[in-house]
């Protein structure tokens, strides 16, 4: 009996063949079936679930929001300052909207407040539709002693309704600053100083697109997989560029479990092709 995320897989093709975009379809339709593997060292058999791996696919997404916080989770616990910061811009009609956002983004960075203030960082992309057009925003968390380049920091002895007036003006700062690389008049942001980073990280490197959305939005979706499939949406930078190695420790170790090889399962379609090769070539030259 087919589970919801499969369900919603199906709702999902069945949206995308409507709409006249089989090219978004692909493996999509064979995701979740089973496949044979086998162990080219001892002939070890097993069998596995196939996964397109389509970041819109909805049985794939919480397996590659697991494999971006395995990836990145252990870079992130290594920031000295983490702080989450949310970057927004007005809903559009237009799912061309994302590569806005993503442009307005790259002239931040280059801005002294960034410069300067932001060791490094994580970004994810994301977009959700609620009815009132396409929402693009950044989920972003960065190694951040002080947000501002104008506020002072706040001290110590500072009591607590000037921290928070310090706060709010180094915010209004950030939001003057996207604003302005957005081509708008003002922005909405949020900063928050991150307490629990294992949390956060989850928040931060989550799929960009949730497939419930997809299958429910008012909107024609297609022309947005279009142009998701061809833009990145995560992005690391400074110190968390390129992305550290993992600690040794932390990298999965996929081994038979007869033989104890590593990376030698392979289909078993794979398999076959390869030994019929390896017969043919054992045939003497052909002559006339």
């Amino acid at each position: 009996m087919p589970d919801n995320l499969s369900k919603l897989r199906q709702a999902l093709i069945d949206r995308l063949l409507e709409e006249g975009a089989p090219e978004l379809v692909g493996p999509m339709e064979a995701c979740g079936r089973p496949v044979g593997l086998i162990c080219t060292c001892c002939g070890e058999n097993k069998e596995v679930k196939f996964h397109c791996q389509r970041r819109w696919c909805p049985e794939c997404q919480p397996m590659i929001s697991a494999q971006r916080i395995q990836r990145w989770s252990h870079a992130i616990q290594k920031l000295q300052w983490p702080l989450f910061v949310t970057l927004t811009m007005p809903n559009s009609t237009d799912p061309e909207s994302i590569r806005h956002l993503k442009n307005a983004w790259r002239k931040l960075r280059n801005r002294k407040l960034m410069r300067e203030k932001v060791r490094g960082g994580v970004a994810t992309f994301e977009i959700t539709n609620k009815g009132k057009g396409w929402h693009p925003h950044i989920h972003a968390v960065m190694d951040c002693r002080w947000l501002s380049v104008h506020v002072p920091e706040p001290l110590r002895t500072d009591p607590s309704h000037v921290v928070k007036q310090k706060c709010e003006w180094a915010q209004r700062e950030l939001s003057s600053h996207w604003a302005e690389c957005l081509g708008e008049e003002e922005a909405v942001v949020w900063v928050q100083r991150v307490k629990q980073v294992d949390s956060m990280a989850k928040e931060v490197l989550k799929y960009c697109m949730k497939g419930s959305e997809l299958v429910s939005s008012p909107d024609p979706i297609s022309p947005l997989l279009n142009v998701l499939r061809g833009t990145r949406m995560l992005a690391g930078w400074g110190s968390l560029h390129p992305l550290p190695s993992p600690d040794e420790e932390d990298q999965p170790s996929v081994e038979c479990p007869n033989c104890n090889a590593t990376k030698s399962f392979v289909p078993e379609e794979v398999a076959a092709f390869i030994t019929r090769r390896q017969d043919s070539s054992q045939v003497g030259p052909y002559r006339a």
